[in-house]
């Protein structure tokens, strides 16, 4: 699933970290002027055993993406980085779509985030691998 993350990350030309919630604030300040996808939390998810041996997975995603703001930033100046944030976003759903099948996103905007007053968008869903596993 990381490896995936990462992938498509580096498709849009973003940078890639994952961790609990509150190593993401220690990261944030170590990241780059501009964007990055953030996994929130470690991989986790579910699987069972087909008829045929093969593993089905379904892996929990909670995603972030994450882009640099100020903390006096008015709504003129926010709302077209948040809409443009969102856009992103469903970019980076549609493109996972291409790896396997993702349930239907919830999602939340949040602003002055972390020390470093981040805005971002929360996407969570689920997601299921093309590929499957088989066991011997």
């Amino acid at each position: 699933m990381i490896a995936t993350l990462e992938k498509i990350a580096c498709e849009e030309g973003l940078p890639f970290r994952y961790g609990k919630w509150k190593e993401g604030n220690v990261l944030a300040d170590d990241e780059p002027d501009g964007r990055w996808l953030f996994q929130n939390g470690y991989v986790n998810g579910t699987f069972g055993l087909s008829s045929d041996n093969s593993i089905d997975i379904t892996y929990n995603v909670n995603l972030w993406l994450w882009a640099d703001s100020q903390l006096s930033d008015l709504p003129e100046k926010r709302g077209p980085e948040l809409l443009d944030l969102n856009l992103q976003a469903i970019r980076l759903y549609k493109r996972l779509s291409m790896y396997g099948e993702v349930s239907r996103a919830t999602f939340v905007e949040g602003i002055n985030l972390f020390d470093r007053n981040l805005d971002g968008i929360n996407l969570v869903f689920t997601f299921t691998p093309f590929d499957l596993f088989t066991l011997c």
